[in-house]
């Protein structure tokens, strides 16, 4: 019985990241259609694009509402990483200390 659940695990935890990958893929070129016709990458809105460069190094054509969006997102992010290694550091310490 542990054995089928642990094949299951690691299979559904392989399996997240191909999802995520054809996910990502999938809005890419997506996105990428909307900008080539002078539309925002993310609603697919007309009018006054900004670029946003993205984390791979392209840049793409954002409406403001989406362009604050992607900068919320960022900051909120941002925080989540803080958190999580100042969790990590204090979890070492305390477990250092033991």
């Amino acid at each position: 019985m542990e054995i089928a659940v642990g094949f299951f695990v690691i299979a559904a935890l392989g399996a997240f990241p191909v999802i995520a990958l054809v996910v990502q893929v999938y809005r890419d070129s997506r996105g990428k259609k909307r900008n080539l016709a002078m539309r925002c990458y993310a609603c697919d809105s007309n009018g006054y694009l900004f670029p946003v460069p993205h984390y791979k190094g392209d840049t793409f054509l954002y409406c403001l509402s989406c362009v604050e969006s992607q900068h919320k997102s960022r900051r909120v992010l941002g925080y989540v990483a803080v958190v999580v290694i100042a969790a990590v550091l204090v979890g070492w310490v305390v477990l250092s200390q033991g």
